[in-house]
C-alpha cells in the first residue's frame, strides 16, 4: 500500500472506522482490541518494510509487532494489571512509529497530492489515539488522574481504559474540552496541556503546509483578474 498515494485515502478510511466504529465495541468485546491491534501491526510491518532501509531496524519492527500482538491477546485471557501496563506501552509504540511512517511517506519527495493530505489526517487521527494510550498508562499507574463521570456509571476495567480516553484524547486534541473527563492529577494535567500544543501545532504547520504546496488541478484555470485591477 505505501508504493501508491491514492492508498493513503483508503487508510485513512481504514482508521476512521477502527477508531470509531471498532474501538467502541471494546466496551462489549476484548476481541475488537486485538483486532484493531492486529491490523495496526500489519501496517507497520507494511510501512516497515517499504521505507525502512536497515535490516536489523525491520527485524525490530517485526518483533516489537509481535510483541504487541502477543500482549494483547493474552490480555484477553487473563486481566493483570501488569499484563495491560505492558499492552498499553507497547501499543504507544506501535502507534507512534505507524504515525512516523505515514509523516515520511507523506513528505517523500514528489507532488503534494489530495492523497497526501489524506495521509497527514490519517496521522492526525493517530496522534490523538497514541496520547488515549499514554493517558492510560498514567491512569494504571495513578488510579484517579483522570476523573470519568459517576453518573451510575460502573468503574472502567484496565483492558477498556484505552477506549474510554480516546473520547478524552479527541477532545483534548482539537481543543474542545467538554469537561466531562477531567485530568485531576499534576502529570495528566500537563500531558493534557502538551497534547493540546501538540494537535495545534500539528495542524497549523504540517497540515497547513501540505495544503499551501498542493498544486492547483491541471483541469482548473487561474481565476482571472476583474476589471479594475
Amino acid at each position: 500500500m505505501w508504493a501508491h498515494d491514492a492508498t493513503l485515502s483508503v487508510f485513512l478510511v481504514l482508521l476512521v472506522g477502527i477508531v470509531f466504529f471498532l474501538l467502541p465495541l471494546a466496551d462489549y468485546q476484548q476481541a475488537a482490541i486485538v483486532g484493531a491491534n492486529l491490523m495496526a501491526g500489519l501496517l507497520v510491518i507494511s510501512g516497515g518494510m517499504a521505507l525502512i532501509d536497515r535490516a536489523w531496524a525491520r527485524r525490530a519492527v517485526v518483533l516489537l509487532v509481535l510483541s504487541l500482538v502477543v500482549a494483547a491477546w493474552a490480555q484477553t485471557i487473563v486481566e493483570v494489571r501488569g499484563l495491560s501496563v505492558v499492552a498499553a506501552i507497547l501499543t504507544v509504540l506501535v502507534l507512534a512509529l505507524l504515525m512516523l511512517l505515514l509523516l515520511v511517506d507523506v513528505y517523500r519527495p514528489g507532488p503534494i497530492t489530495r492523497y497526501r493530505i489524506s495521509g497527514a489526517v490519517a496521522a492526525y487521527v493517530l496522534l490523538g489515539l497514541t496520547w488515549s494510550y499514554v493517558y492510560a498508562l498514567v491512569e494504571m499507574g495513578a488510579p484517579g488522574s483522570l476523573r470519568f463521570p459517576t453518573d451510575g456509571a460502573t468503574p472502567v476495567s484496565q483492558p477498556h481504559l484505552p477506549a474510554k480516553l480516546f473520547y478524552f484524547s479527541a477532545a483534548t486534541l482539537t481543543t474542545v474540552g467538554y469537561g466531562d473527563v477531567v485530568p485531576v492529577a499534576p502529570l495528566a494535567r500537563s500531558l493534557a496541556m502538551l497534547e493540546a500544543i501538540c494537535g495545534q501545532l500539528f495542524l497549523a504547520t504540517l497540515i497547513a503546509r501540505l495544503v499551501s504546496l498542493r498544486q492547483p488541478s491541471p483541469t482548473r484555470r487561474p481565476a482571472e483578474p476583474r476589471s479594475g485591477e
